[in-house]
């Protein structure tokens, strides 16, 4: 053991054989350790995720409720892959969506179509104004 120390292998031997002095050593890990310190420091402050959560008496329950939102996202995009619901349709469905592109095109090219759509927009935005003025009071 001695040998194998004398000759610098292992821990204890590359640290009393080194070039370097063993303040610099001990000044590396001082560093080390106040970094370590201030990162503990900054975790338990509520300004960061990891501080809010591990901060907070029912992070259990904010947990729970990140976990239940994941579950729904999942299975909302399951049902849109599988082709179920509006969005599911339009996404996988290609003859819907070549049939609504031939709507467009042809919505585009026919001006009494065209003319029909602008004045209903119209008309929508008319009333969503009236309907905001009536809630402003």
């Amino acid at each position: 053991i001695i040998n194998k120390i004398q000759k610098g292998k292992g821990t204890l031997g590359k640290l009393i054989n080194s070039n370097t002095k063993i303040e610099d050593t001990i000044n590396v890990l001082n560093d080390s350790f106040n970094s370590l310190k201030e990162i503990l420091e900054n975790l338990n402050k509520e300004d960061n995720l990891v501080g809010a959560i591990v901060s907070k008496k029912d992070y259990r329950k904010i947990l729970d409720n990140l976990l239940q939102a994941s579950q729904s996202l999942k299975s909302i995009l399951e049902k849109i892959d599988k082709g179920e619901g509006s969005i599911g349709k339009l996404i996988n469905d290609d003859e819907l969506y070549h049939d609504l592109s031939l709507i467009a095109k042809g919505i585009k090219k026919d001006k009494l179509t065209r003319w029909a759509v602008k004045r209903a927009r119209k008309k929508g935005l008319k009333r969503e104004m009236k309907e905001k003025k009536k809630s402003e009071r």
